[in-house]
């Protein structure tokens, strides 16, 4: 785990929860008790890395509290961030072939090549 991150980080990609923490029943996102939510301090994050450009979410519940709780409070020069939902990776999304999955989540590929280019 500790190697991927460290590949990651040299592609220019950071990885972090929406969520510190919640309470659900079960695993499913959909049980997640909103009145429990504890959001993490991301717009801390935007302000040390303002260079922050595009933020792609994994699942509809990430990008909806993203959205709904860190866009508003974002600082003016930062939001120009472009947000981006991905189906989720976790297994429960059983509904989406893995090859949907895979082209959706190919967006996050396009968007580092071109940002590498000279």
């Amino acid at each position: 785990y500790r190697e991927r991150l460290r590949r990651l980080n040299r592609l220019g990609v950071g990885l972090w929860d929406v969520l510190a923490g919640c309470r659900r029943p079960g695993s499913l996102d959909r049980n997640v008790r909103r009145r429990d939510l504890e959001l993490n301090d991301l717009l801390a994050l935007f302000r040390r890395h303002p260079a922050i450009a595009v933020v792609f979410c994994n699942g509809s519940l990430a990008y909806e509290l993203f959205v709904r709780h860190l866009v508003p409070g974002l600082a003016p020069q930062i939001r120009s961030v472009t947000v981006e939902k991905l189906p989720s990776t976790s297994p429960a999304n059983r509904y989406m072939p893995y090859g949907e999955k895979l082209a959706a989540w190919r967006r996050l590929e396009r968007v580092l090549r071109r940002d590498r280019l000279p």
